[in-house]
């Protein structure tokens, strides 16, 4: 029997409502050390509104979201990425008018060594420590195969590099959990590939646990370990993908009626 990897990010029985609609209605979800979980569901099913409310953009009417064991509900977000959470955004949030390595400087902030007063005075200690978010940076680049456009505005990137200098920017702050959310919204067959290969490396390669929305059922079958499905802002299924693909009530979810015959090739 395997045994379940360490969790490292749990919502207990979260609930949200916005005036009179309840959008989260006690969702309970894990993620575990390393492991590459995928959120699924119709659209309006309520996944963007708990990524939102993982990473404290909403604090949930109730319930508990804890990171490595310590309680983060109501934190606000820059202090949840500092502890650990970082995301990307179903609509790309890059500094078009910045550089690409600008882009990925300014995520450093939080991990710069020198204080106020010695910015202000440019001091030897500060240029020090940008010359090393400088290199980190570019290190995230060349990762990512974007060193080459360092100099170049985000905003002229092509769409599929710019879906990963957001990704890039958002593991400049090192985290222990990245949610993505739909990152291969808009690509072409070839973009997916890729960027599909590039997340699991990631995971490998950073130690990372990863929380995963997406519609293409291509990218969540094929790289997700388990699968957790939201509709009307209820858990309905959770397992593993080939499970997922069977559940009558994920079936149902999806088409609007429930599944009476088998399905076949």
């Amino acid at each position: 029997m395997t045994t379940p990897p360490e969790i490292v990010l749990e919502l207990t029985d979260i609930c949200l409502s916005f005036g009179g609609l309840k959008a989260i209605k006690n969702v309970s979800l894990t993620v575990g050390k390393r492991e590459l979980v995928g959120l699924i569901g119709p659209n309006g099913a309520g996944k963007t509104t708990l990524f939102n409310m993982t990473t404290g953009v909403y604090c949930p009417d109730q319930g508990t979201i804890a990171l490595s064991g310590q309680t983060i509900s109501g934190l606000p977000p820059h202090e949840i990425n500092r502890r650990g959470i970082a995301r990307t955004f179903q609509n790309i949030r890059l500094w078009g008018n910045m550089t690409v390595l600008d882009n990925v400087r300014a995520a450093l902030h939080k991990t710069a060594r020198a204080g106020l007063w010695q910015i202000i005075a440019a001091s030897h200690h500060h240029a020090r420590d940008e010359d090393r978010l400088r290199e980190y940076a570019r290190e995230q680049l060349a990762y990512f195969d974007l060193i080459r456009f360092e100099n170049d505005l985000a905003k002229n990137l092509p769409y599929g590099e710019q879906r990963r200098l957001e990704i890039a920017r958002a593991l400049a702050t090192n985290p222990t959990v990245l949610m993505l959310d739909e990152p291969v919204a808009g690509m072409n067959t070839g973009e997916k590939v890729h960027l599909m290969e590039l997340i699991k490396r990631l995971q490998a390669d950073r130690r990372l646990s990863i929380l995963l929305i997406e519609h293409d059922m291509k990218v969540v079958m094929g790289i997700c370990e388990r699968v957790a499905v939201l509709d009307y802002g209820e858990k309905i299924a959770e397992g593993p993908p080939e499970a997922i693909q069977k559940d009558p009530r994920v079936i149902e979810a999806y088409l609007g009626a429930p599944q009476t015959t088998a399905a076949t090739n």
